[in-house]
């Protein structure tokens, strides 16, 4: 279902597909060790800049050394086709961006959430911890992790 802002309706109809299929998505952004930190994060396809403050900040895996610690941003399909050769570009030089097939909208975050929860079953299957969270909320990774 695409939607615009303006046509939202009351309600929207789940789709929890097992097989997801994906527009962009690294198979091994995990790799074969185990992964202390897997951090998750709901962030708006058109959002370039808040995922590179992320990657430069919050999320810097080589920040956090000894702990193994990966990124996945979870976006949805857009039908712009200029910002999706841009999410194509920024997945070929991160690999840390996991599309799915669906209409990126807030009502959908739902679709989005259990998109990377099915990821993480099949390609990061060794994660000790996976921290969801969104980009508009800052959280202090630092302290978590020394906890």
């Amino acid at each position: 279902m695409n939607l615009t802002e303006d046509e939202v309706p009351s309600h929207l109809p789940l789709t929890l597909a097992p097989d997801y299929q994906y527009l962009l998505m690294n198979p091994n952004l995990c790799g074969t060790d185990q992964v202390d930190v897997l951090f998750i994060v709901h962030v708006r396809p058109s959002s370039l800049e808040k995922r590179a403050v992320l990657r430069a900040t919050t999320c810097n895996e080589s920040f956090f050394a000894p702990f193994k610690v990966r990124t996945l941003f979870l976006l949805g399909s857009v039908p712009n086709a200029t910002l999706q050769a841009l999410l194509e570009a920024e997945h070929r030089l991160y690999g840390d961006t996991l599309q799915g097939r669906f209409h990126d909208h807030y009502h959908n975050l739902s679709q989005k959430g259990v998109m990377g929860f099915n990821w993480i079953t099949h390609y990061c299957p060794h994660v000790r911890y996976v921290f969801k969270m969104d980009d508009d909320a800052f959280v202090d990774t630092f302290k978590l992790l020394n906890k």
